[in-house]
């Protein structure tokens, strides 16, 4: 849905910068957001991919949900991204898979991610 209006994303924006953080957006629903025009938004996934220190899934979009783990770190340069999955549309197989390659994860619903010790680096 190309709404940005009253977007939960919007506090996280906000929270991620007051913490220093350098904020990029990838939805393949949204071209411009009206609320929050300081905010560049990237049109290719892979660009957020290759260049994000960290990744956040705050929607469940359907690309973001079939992307094969290889795709997280092809083209990186530097260590493996920290991911957050607030969406629950990343798979356990997925997340072993990523945090074998030197990923850190967490997730909304996902407690046996930490319990597993998915957010230390491997």
């Amino acid at each position: 849905v190309a709404d940005t209006r009253n977007s939960p994303s919007e506090l996280l924006v906000e929270k991620l910068i007051e913490a220093g953080a350098n904020v990029m957006i990838h939805d393949p629903c949204v071209k411009i957001w009206k609320e929050r025009p300081d905010i560049p938004i990237v049109s290719e996934l892979s660009e957020c991919l290759k260049r994000g220190d960290g990744i956040v899934f705050a929607t469940a979009h359907g690309l973001y949900r079939d992307l094969p783990a290889d795709t997280f770190l092809r083209s990186r340069k530097g260590p493996a991204p920290f991911i957050v999955d607030a969406q629950d549309i990343i798979s356990d197989e997925k997340a072993k898979s990523l945090h074998e390659r030197g990923c850190r994860l967490l997730g909304v619903g996902k407690g046996h991610w930490r319990k597993r010790g998915y957010q230390c680096r491997k």
